[in-house]
């Protein structure tokens, strides 16, 4: 499906732009962990996700898409 396919894409896009500083893309992948068991509110994923991306508003921009 086509929004697997944007998905593994966003992901993959992401791991690469923090290459070095791979805690950003773990927290990434925690912050979207807690989110899919219910964890975590949208709100607080969205608040987190936008402090993680602060220097990188394409990525934050495309992270609405990826939700």
């Amino acid at each position: 499906p086509a929004e697997f396919d944007y998905a593994i894409s966003y992901v993959t896009t992401i791991k690469k732009r923090y290459a070095t500083e791979p805690q950003v893309y773990q927290d990434f992948l925690e912050i979207l962990r807690t989110y899919q068991q219910k964890e975590r509110a949208i709100e607080d994923v969205l608040e987190q996700v936008s402090s993680l991306f602060a220097d990188h508003p394409d990525l934050l921009r495309e992270f609405t898409y990826f939700l």
